[in-house]
């Protein structure tokens, strides 16, 4: 049996998410660890293992009691599949996984041969190449929503909140790891970087920022990777203003941070 596969794009050129011409190149991919899937995946496991993710998403389920069986998961932003893989082989009562990337070759190439490769239950398992902002599954079906390494790169966050809340059913939640985590010292480093800059007026910086730096200004955002650095605050805001309740965990191991969101009714 074959991977169910999904297009939730009428025209695919209409995939305008930001960064999408990144992530769209298959020869460039090709060139990237998991564009070596097929010789070198005991590398590419090794690397992803390292990453820490899976242990993030246990450290998150686990403190949080999360149930996952019976549960439909979706996952946003899935890219190859890595960590959608070992949680259906490690949790084969899962319902089922909807997987949502907006890279052809990722999810209708690569990903089905990461699920072989982990033993995954292909009829659990849904491709789906779409965009994270147009959402087409039912009001309140989805039990989990999951966003590994994926929620930093929506340059409409409100807009994504907006389509989880509205997919996550009223006892589920949406689990958020893989997000840059930066320490008070990082933080006062890029400060002083800044301050210098400003008064040496490097590359003219004056005219576009003040001599107290915003948190973009410090951060600013990875215009071809499409990665936005937000601060606690920015986070903090978002999800308030969606409405959730929710929870942050620093792994500094990793230097990540993750989130669990649950709606607040």
């Amino acid at each position: 049996m074959d991977f169910k596969k999904n297009i939730w794009v009428e025209n695919e050129k209409n995939i305008n998410e930001f960064s999408s011409e990144y992530w769209n190149n298959p020869e460039e991919e090709k060139e990237k660890i998991w564009g070596k899937w097929e010789t070198n995946f005991t590398e590419l496991d090794s690397k992803f293992k390292k990453k820490g993710l899976y242990q993030q998403y246990i450290n998150i389920i686990n403190n949080n009691s999360v149930v996952v069986e019976k549960k439909r998961i979706l996952s946003l932003g899935a890219g190859i599949c890595m960590l959608e893989a070992q949680i259906l082989k490690k949790n084969p009562e899962v319902e089922r996984i909807i997987n949502v990337e907006f890279s052809r070759h990722r999810i209708f190439e690569i990903a089905p041969n990461i699920f072989s490769k982990y033993s995954a239950d292909k009829n659990k398992v849904e491709l789906v190449l779409g965009n994270f902002f147009e959402i087409k599954v039912d009001s309140g079906s989805v039990g989990i929503v999951l966003m590994s390494q994926a929620f930093h790169h929506a340059d409409k966050p409100h807009n994504l909140l907006k389509e989880i809340y509205r997919v996550l059913d009223s006892t589920g939640c949406v689990i958020i790891i893989g997000e840059h985590y930066f320490s008070k010292s990082e933080i006062l480093s890029r400060f002083f970087k800044h301050f210098i800059k400003y008064l040496i007026n490097y590359k003219g910086i004056r005219k576009i920022s003040n001599i107290w730096p915003s948190w973009r200004a410090m951060f600013p955002i990875d215009k071809i990777k499409g990665d936005h650095h937000y601060s606690y605050s920015q986070y903090k805001s978002m999800f308030n203003d969606a409405g959730f309740i929710w929870e942050r965990y620093v792994f500094t191991e990793y230097n990540n941070q993750g989130f669990i969101l649950k709606k607040n009714i």
